[in-house]
């Protein structure tokens, strides 16, 4: 599955239980709130309070209980959608004790390719995946840039990253324009 559809999944999953954890906290304060609507029943009411009936427990007890696993469900749910982002890391290199930085490779990646004319902006992300650093590089081009040429400048501006690190970095190139790419100014050239 690509990262797009676990996204995807994780988002209907998330969706579903937010649902469902809003029905049944509904369903657990509704005796709470049911005297402040005029003593209107639950619309399952025989359902509930049959299962009420079976767990021995009051109906306010059932209420508080429901309401925690509830409360609980959500924050899982939360703390799941929080810890999905893990992976992205500051640092590129991590290696015998040297720690090189995403801004440091980001500034190599740049200044190897500040000569050319239709690149902009160059970002980069790291990501640890499987014990392995990977690398995310983000080019924006202007609109109706050579793709060829650009893609070789990258590659040399790679090559040049892997020299001065000492060791190769796997990467992911985005070549990418855009709004900002069209609004850019002309690079003055001295």
């Amino acid at each position: 599955m690509t990262g797009a559809g676990r996204r995807t999944a994780n988002r209907l999953v998330l969706a579903a239980l937010g649902i469902v954890g809003l029905g049944v906290a509904a369903i657990a304060i509704w005796p709470l709130i049911a005297p402040t609507l005029g003593g209107a029943p639950l619309p399952v009411d025989d359902t509930v309070a049959d299962a009420v009936t079976a767990t021995g427990l009051g109906v306010v007890a059932v209420a508080w209980i429901l309401a925690a696993a509830a409360s609980l469900v959500v924050l899982l749910a939360v703390l799941w959608a929080v810890g999905s982002r893990r992976g992205r890391t500051r640092s590129a290199v991590d290696a015998d004790g040297i720690v090189v930085d995403t801004a440091v490779v980001e500034g190599i990646v740049r200044s190897s390719l500040a000569a050319a004319p239709d690149v902009l902006a160059v970002q980069a992300t790291t990501y640890a995946r499987r014990g392995q650093r990977l690398l995310r590089l983000k080019v924006q081009l202007r609109p109706r840039a050579d793709l060829a040429d650009a893609a070789g400048r990258v590659r040399g501006a790679l090559a040049d990253l892997d020299a001065a690190l000492g060791i190769p970095l796997p990467a992911v190139v985005h070549l990418t324009t855009g709004i900002r790419t069209a609004l850019a100014r002309g690079r003055r050239v001295d």
